[in-house]
């Protein structure tokens, strides 16, 4: 599978890869870790990553509001409740789920 291309973000010193592994090094790198389910925390910014097989596919971020929030190619935002709404066909399924604490500035 392709590469990650040079225009999207990506942490220095991550293997700039498809596979659901270089993904999850990637939200690491970013204060993320891995988590068992997508159950709203309170304080706590949850994402998920899709993959098909050993490839990710996609991924959602969690709102403060506890519904969910994705980017679908190049079309608008969209809000779902669960992450299991986008199951299947091009996104993949829901594969990892991570979290890190919310630091609100002082």
């Amino acid at each position: 599978m392709a590469p990650v291309p040079n225009d999207y973000f990506w942490p220095l010193g991550v293997e700039r890869s498809r596979t659901l592994a270089s993904f999850v090094e990637a939200f690491r790198s970013l204060g993320f870790e891995v988590c068992p389910s997508s159950d709203f925390e309170e304080g706590v910014e949850k994402i998920v990553i899709y993959a098909s097989g050993e490839y990710a596919e996609h991924a959602a971020r969690q709102k403060p509001c506890g519904k969910w929030t994705s980017k679908l190619g190049l079309e608008e935002d969209i809000e779902h409740d669960t992450p299991e709404v986008l199951s299947g066909g091009r996104w993949g399924n829901p594969a990892v789920f991570m979290k890190r604490a919310i630091v609100t500035p002082q």
